[in-house]
Order: C-alpha cells, then sequence, then structure tokens
C-alpha cells in the first residue's frame, strides 16, 4: 500500500473479509507521517460493514464492482460519518476523490482497496480507475496465495498432531500389558490384535489377524459370546467374564470390556475389547479360599486338641500314680514311666495343634536337643517301621531357644518324609550337631 500512495493517493486503505464476512482493516497508509501516527489507530478501528450503504468500500465488497467517486461532496462526506469520532477521522483526512476497487480472485470477493486525494486537487479519472482494478486484481491473487498458505501450513501441523496421536496410540496398543482386540463389525473377524493379546492366548500376533474370534473360544461359551457382542451393539457396551482357549488347550479365564464403535451418522464400523487374563486372580482366589479353610481347620483342630489335651492331663495323672505305687526296681515302672512320656509327648503335640488354631501362644525356651531325641527316638521306631533301621548320632552340644513341642513336631516330620522316601527299606540317622550360620543363612 504505501508505494502506491506515492503515485495514485494521498492515502490508502485495505480491507478484507474473513470467513465470518466480517471486515478487518488491516492498512491505512497517508502521505503525511505525522496523520499517519494520528490516524492509524481509529482508521483500523472502522473498518466498514457490509450492512453500511453509504459507505464507498461497503459497496464495492458487496456489489463487487469499484465504486468510483471522482469529486466527493460535502453531503456525501456527511453520510459517511457514522459517529462524533468517525467524522472526526475523516474530517482529518478530508478525502475529495474516491476510487475503492474490490479483491475478486477466483469468483470469491475478498476484500477492498481503496484510494483517495484530498487538498491536492487531483481528481481520478477512468486511466486511474483501470490501473486500481489492476492492483486490487494483484492483491487479490496475494491474499488468496496467502489464506492458501496458511491453510496448507495449518493442514501440515493438523496432519502432523494427528500422526503424533496415532503413533502415541499405537505405542500404547503396542506395549499395553492387558489384551486389545479389534472386531470387525461381524462380531467374528480379528482385524487387530495386539502382543499382549495374542500372548494371553499363546499366539503370535500375525497368526490370529483375520482368523475368527471362536477359535479362541471354548465350545460351550459361543452362544454366551454371540449374546455379549448383542448387547454391545445394542447398549454400546458390556463388561462380562468368559472363558478362552489357549492354544495348547488349557482355558483361560477372562474379563472382557467390550465396546460398539460407530461413526458419526451411528452406523457400527467395529467393536473394541480389553481382555484382561483372570489366571492369577483366580489363584488368588484360590489360595485366600484354601487360607479360610485351613483357618477354619485350625480353629477346629484347637478345639479338638483342648479337648484331647485334658485327657492326656489324666493319662499323666494316672501314670504318675502308677510310679509312685509301683516300687523303682519292679519292671512294670518302667512301663509306667513309658506311659507318661509317651502322655507327655503327645500333650507336646496337643500344644502344636492349639498354637496352629490360635488357641495357644508358642512357649520358646531353653531346649535341650539331644534330650528331645532321645525322648522320641522309641516313639518313632515303631513309626519308621521294620525295614527302617533307626540310629541317632547325638554329641555333646549346646542348649538351642525354641518350643519344644515344634521341636518335636519338625523331627517327627523328617522321620516320616524320609520313611516315605523310602519304600524298600534302608537307614535313617538322627543327627545332631552345632553349626554357626550368617544372620542371612538362619532364614533359608
Amino acid at each position: 500500500a504505501p508505494p502506491a500512495v506515492q503515485a495514485l493517493a494521498y492515502y490508502c486503505l485495505l480491507d478484507l473479509l474473513d470467513e465470518n464476512g466480517q471486515v478487518h482493516r488491516v492498512q491505512f497508509a497517508h502521505r503525511d507521517r505525522a496523520k499517519q501516527e494520528q490516524l492509524q489507530d481509529v482508521s483500523l478501528r472502522h473498518a466498514p460493514d457490509l450492512a453500511w450503504a453509504d459507505h464507498p468500500t461497503a459497496q464495492a465488497l458487496v456489489s463487487g464492482r469499484p465504486t468510483f467517486i471522482p469529486d466527493m461532496t460535502p453531503a456525501e462526506l456527511t453520510d459517511i460519518g457514522r459517529d462524533e469520532e468517525h467524522r472526526e477521522y475523516l474530517a482529518a483526512l478530508a478525502p475529495r476523490s474516491l476510487l475503492s476497487a474490490p479483491l475478486i480472485a477466483r469468483g470469491q470477493t475478498l476484500g477492498a482497496l481503496t484510494f483517495c486525494f484530498a487538498e491536492s486537487g487531483r481528481h481520478y479519472d477512468a486511466a486511474d480507475l483501470a490501473v486500481t482494478r489492476d492492483l486490487a486484481g494483484r492483491a487479490a491473487l496475494a491474499v488468496l496465495n496467502a489464506r492458501l498458505y496458511r491453510a496448507a501450513q495449518s493442514e501440515l501441523e493438523q496432519r502432523a498432531s494427528a500422526e503424533a496421536g496415532l503413533r502415541k496410540w499405537a505405542h500404547i496398543f503396542e506395549h499395553a500389558g492387558w489384551g486389545v482386540v479389534i472386531l470387525g463389525a461381524d462380531g467374528e473377524t480379528l482385524e487387530a490384535i495386539n502382543p499382549a493379546f495374542a500372548r494371553i492366548h499363546g499366539y503370535e500376533p500375525d497368526a490370529l489377524v483375520g482368523r475368527p474370534l471362536t477359535r479362541l473360544l471354548t465350545e460351550g461359551v459361543q452362544p454366551e459370546a454371540a449374546w455379549r457382542l448383542d448387547a454391545a451393539r445394542r447398549e454400546g457396551r458390556t463388561t462380562f467374564e468368559v472363558t478362552h482357549r489357549h492354544q495348547d488347550g488349557h482355558e483361560i479365564p477372562a474379563l472382557v470390556d467390550l465396546v460398539a464403535i460407530r461413526d458419526a451418522d451411528g452406523a457400527l464400523l467395529y467393536y473394541a475389547g480389553n481382555v484382561q487374563d483372570l489366571t492369577e486372580r483366580r489363584r488368588a482366589e484360590e489360595q485366600v479360599r484354601q487360607a479360610q479353610k485351613m483357618d477354619a481347620v485350625g480353629r477346629m483342630a484347637g478345639g479338638v486338641a483342648h479337648d484331647f489335651n485334658n485327657m492326656l492331663m489324666i493319662i499323666i495323672g494316672f501314670a504318675d500314680f502308677l510310679c509312685g505305687a509301683i516300687d523303682a526296681d519292679d519292671p512294670r515302672r518302667r512301663d509306667a514311666e513309658e506311659i507318661r512320656k509317651a502322655a507327655e509327648r503327645a500333650s507336646a503335640l496337643t500344644r502344636q495343634l492349639l498354637s496352629f488354631g490360635s488357641a495357644q501362644m508358642v512357649r520358646p525356651r531353653l531346649v535341650d536337643l539331644n534330650a528331645v531325641v532321645i525322648d522320641m527316638e522309641k516313639m518313632l521306631r515303631p513309626l519308621v517301621g521294620e525295614r527302617i533301621a533307626l540310629e541317632t548320632s547325638l554329641p555333646p552340644i549346646g542348649a538351642v531357644r525354641a518350643d519344644r513341642g515344634q521341636l518335636e513336631q519338625v523331627v517327627m516330620n523328617l522321620a516320616l518324609n524320609a520313611r516315605d522316601a523310602m519304600p524298600a527299606g534302608g537307614t535313617l540317622t538322627i543327627e545332631t550337631r552345632s553349626v554357626s550360620l550368617a544372620a542371612g543363612a538362619a532364614y533359608r
């Protein structure tokens, strides 16, 4: 605009239409720099409205033809004024001759280029009109190219953003810990799966893409799967548990979250599902159930052990009566003492049951391991059987701090396990010795 001002006008205006039909003044150029600075802001605020019928620029924008006013009268200038500020602005400009040509490219009006002479006495003629039309045509092409360039840049940015988003979701799809599956609109064809889904079923991803879903379902759940697909189609989403089939044939409990994906018109495009392998959860649930069973068994065992311990106390009491009534050199005295020792060992076992059933606290104390083995030896011999020779090696050792009943239970369990490991017979040796262990090794 400034070069055009030097040759064709005292001042020049460039107005552009946006996509919504609003007019924006983007350029004001004046020969007089002082007036340029003085009127710049006011000029940019007073772009013409398309409904402003008396404004020559609005007329050019609406009609698509140049507005040519060789001699502008004071009355015409007054009609153009919109408000007090605008009338003062026009008075400062003092236009006397005006040309306003629309910027038209590809049949579309993009804006208007307006030239004005003021007090110079110069008036526009037909030759000036032709020049103005030519300049407006070139300006229109420049504006169109600029808009096309911005549109292309915006599209490229949007495309780059969309591609970045796709790469992000593709990364999530590939590396998700849960299985993701895309089913065709028929609800049957596996159109896409992620590695986790393939891994859950024991396949490579390429081996499943394009294959039917029924390949992964046990026969008993196929009717239910069809019903679930119909529910997702009708309601948009459904979550359910189902049994899938691994490549090796074993069954996989799975939790499926299935969503029906539709386009803007509501047409079904495909189904998207998240699949979670419930094997570990089921195993954990089974462990909880077993723990609950063991807790119940422990409580029952504690109750039984408590009653049994009361009976053992009676046996121990009567054994004491027998020992007191029989002379020390009487052979029957030894039998009575063995009865008492057996009852005491049984009482120690009941203490273990009471501890297992949370009915009695473990009572650690200093215990002689050799004495524990010696006291149990006679009871262990009939337990291990005639085909297994029971030997002991009990060198002098220090005491340990432990619950005697627990130690007896450990010895008995070891002896019974050894017996079961030697069905053809053999030798079982129980040996004690003192060993120094590092802090961490004691827990191995």
